[in-house]
């Protein structure tokens, strides 16, 4: 899907989402840096994984470059 085939409304809806998902993304770091638990350490790398996987599919769909690695 193209970003000409978007609405307004729906591309707005997508970059807000994208942004939710940055400080998700920030956040999961962070609590894989602080945490002693190495359990808890892996499903936050694990999740943050997942959430750059997401927001580089949504970036790719509008046309956005997604700066994350």
């Amino acid at each position: 899907m193209a970003q000409e085939r978007l609405t307004t409304q729906e591309l707005m809806f997508i970059e807000e989402h994208l942004r939710s998902s940055a400080s998700v993304t920030k956040l999961l770091d962070y609590a894989s840096q602080v945490s002693a638990d190495p359990e808890i350490k892996s499903l936050c790398d694990r999740l943050a994984k997942d959430h750059r996987a997401e927001m580089n599919a949504y970036s790719a769909l509008i046309g956005a470059r997604p700066n994350l690695q």
